[in-house]
This record gives C-alpha cells, structure tokens and sequence, in this order.
C-alpha cells in the first residue's frame, strides 16, 4: 500500500483555476471543454452539456490543460467522483471545481489507479478526510495522503486491460446512444413548430415521498428512481412502502431531475418507482422520442430564469407557464415510425451499458485484491462482452 502522492509526478496533484482566473463570461458554446464536477462520470467525462472557452483562454490557463492518462477528482459535493482522461477525448481544461492527479508511468498506470480509487474503501476514505461539514472539499494535500493499492506495474496494467475491455464496450454504446439521438434531434426539432401549451400538451406526473425508513437494501421490495440515479441509471436503494398515487418507472421511461440542473433524461436503468424530486414525462401521442426535444427549450428556459439562486428548484408552476413547440398532427405517423425504434435501440445500447458496469464493478474488488486471478476474469468478461 503506498499513497496518491508518492504515484504522482512533482506537482502532478494539482487544483483547476481560481475563479478570478476563468470567470462565467469566459465561457462559450464551443471551443476547449472545461471539466467541472458534473461532468464527471464513471470514469469518463461527460462531454454533453460541458461548458467550453476559447483556444486564447485555454492559452492563457495552459498548466491546467489536461492529457490522456490524468485522473480528475470533483474538488467539492460528492469527492469520490472521477473520471479518467483517455485518447480521443479532445482538448479539454480542468476546471474550478475539480483537482488534477498526473501519475509517473513509471510506477503507476493510470487506468489501474483510476479503478482503484472506485473501491469502497477509496470512497469511504475520501468522505472521512475531506474537509466542511455543510460542502464536503478535497484539497491537494488530501487527495496526497489517499491510500492506494500498488502492485507491480505488469499486473496494474493487466488489471487494467481487463477492465477497461468492459469500459470500451461501454464507450461503443455510447456512441452508438450519441449518434441515435443526434439522429432523432435532427429529424424531430425541424418538425416542431406549432406553439402550445407545455402542461397538457404531455402527461407530467410527479414522484412521491417515499419514507426513508422504509428504504431497504438492493432487491428487496422494489428499486427507488432518485434524482441521485439519474446520471448513473443505478438505484442505490430499494424501498418496500406502496404509495397509491406512485408512478412505475420502466426502462424508456422519460424523466427529469426537479433540482440544480433540468434535463430530460432517458432512463435506462431497472424498473422500479418514481421517488420526489423527480418527474416523468409521457405522451401516448407524441412517444418519449419526440417529447424529449419538445422538452429541451422550456426546461433550459425555466433553468436560466433560476440562474442566480443558490440551489434551483423545478416546480409545477414553472410548468404551466411554458409553451412548447409541437410537430404538425399529420406528420406525427411517420415521425414516430422513424425515431421510435432508434429510441429503442438507444434504449437497448444504454441497457446493455449499465449490466456491463454491474460485471465490472463486481471484478474490481476481486481483481484489485487480488480475490481472483486476471485469467480467471479474463473468462468472465469474454462471457458478457
């Protein structure tokens, strides 16, 4: 066991600029991405929704470009989330709110570490050290001291390679996710030009409050759809309480998060039921392809309107005093006939994703352990990919 640090080059931990350094006029809606920490997924960047600057500004804040091979930590919020940087993601800056870790190739690889620092013992270790009550933060010395399990480099690498086998089938779907809705914007958002009315126009149901004590653990009762699931599309807990107005969440379902930020979101992950916090979108009519982009337009609406509050909050009032642009009665056949199976599709790649995340996740902590053998999981990995 050694620590993130003594893997690190000199000054290879290091904080993104100050935000007297890069400030919210700088940014832009295209050129060098920005990592902040909630474009941080598992494991990889979100490029989706990432706030961009340009080339003079990346410039200017050149020692916080990052390259293949880094691990960037949310500096803030939920500490022990990470990505790792890999080839093809372009050029991209760390941002204010996240940490940089640069290892020695000589003694660490960087897919290994990035693996390690998802075990529970990593995570649990992050939450214990990191300092605020209210605001969890990380800091370099911190994120220095984190223990990490530090085999010889032939086996971090042979650990890595196994693992990140299921990751690059991950990142295959992903893009095929990426390109299928690329192709359902492009044919809905040309057909939507008769204003309406948003709150009748879709169904919008509301989840219930779901008792905290009654939560249980994974699959006893029935998985509990939080807003916390959304971007991961695993439900941490279950709950067995049965609410008469609650709402079942199938995989395909449309959904969007109440607070912070207001995406319409596919959910991909196990059937189960509708926590607060969040709402589901439907239209018997239109089909969730077609009213996810009739959604995009009002909710980033209602979210810039909300910009200089602390915390946002989506509300049922916010709802009724959107319009919304509908696609012509006429065309809606054929529309639905060309994107409701590519939905389908997405439906399946993301399906697909989240029970290769499951087998990953159980050989980490084996592999990191050394539990089991990499041959061994080697077999295990050929049997799902």
């Amino acid at each position: 066991m050694t620590t993130l640090g003594d893997l690190a080059i000199k000054n290879g931990i290091q904080t993104g600029p100050f935000g007297s350094q890069l400030h919210a006029s700088d940014y832009t809606d295209h050129g060098v991405g920005v990592v902040m920490p909630q474009d941080l997924g598992e494991n990889v960047v979100r490029p989706d929704a990432m706030a961009r600057v340009s080339a003079e500004i990346a410039a200017e804040l050149s020692r916080h470009r990052l390259q293949p091979g880094d691990i960037v930590f949310s500096r803030r919020g939920d500490v022990t989330r990470r990505s790792l940087i890999r080839d093809g993601d372009g050029e991209l800056l760390c941002g204010t709110g996240c940490l940089r870790v640069r290892l020695d190739p000589e003694r660490a690889d960087p897919m290994f570490v990035s693996y390690a620092m998802a075990m529970q013992e990593s995570r649990d270790w992050l939450i214990r050290h990191a300092v605020g009550a209210t605001m969890p933060n990380l800091n370099t010395g911190i994120l220095s001291e984190l223990p990490v399990r530090s085999p010889r480099l032939h086996v971090q690498r042979a650990v890595g390679e196994v693992l990140g086998s299921l990751d690059d089938k991950i990142a295959t779907n992903r893009r095929i996710v990426g390109a299928a809705d690329n192709l359902i914007r492009a044919q809905v958002t040309a057909r939507l030009v008769r204003p309406s009315q948003l709150w009748g126009a879709l169904d919008i149901v509301f989840g219930e409050a779901f008792k905290g004590d009654l939560f249980s653990a994974p699959g006893i009762g029935r998985a509990l759809v939080r807003i916390r699931d959304l971007k991961s599309q695993k439900c941490q807990v279950w709950t067995t309480e049965r609410r008469p107005k609650e709402f079942e969440v199938q995989p395909g379902t449309l959904l969007v998060g109440m607070d912070a930020e207001f995406r319409a979101t596919r959910w991909s992950g196990p059937a189960g039921v509708l926590n607060q916090r969040v709402l589901a979108a439907s239209s018997d009519k239109y089909g969730p392809a077609i009213a996810r982009e009739m959604l995009v337009a009002p909710l980033r609406r209602i979210e810039r309107s909300k910009s200089g509050t602390t915390v946002i909050h989506l509300n049922k009032s916010d709802l009724l005093a959107e319009d919304v642009l509908l696609p012509v009665d006429s065309e809606v056949p054929a529309l639905r006939a060309l994107v409701d199976p590519i939905w389908d599709r997405a439906v399946a790649a993301e399906q697909e994703s989240v029970r290769l995340a499951s087998t990953r996740d159980e050989l980490l902590p084996l592999l990191i352990s050394g539990r089991i053998t990499v041959k061994d999981a080697e077999k295990t990995v050929e049997e799902v990919v």
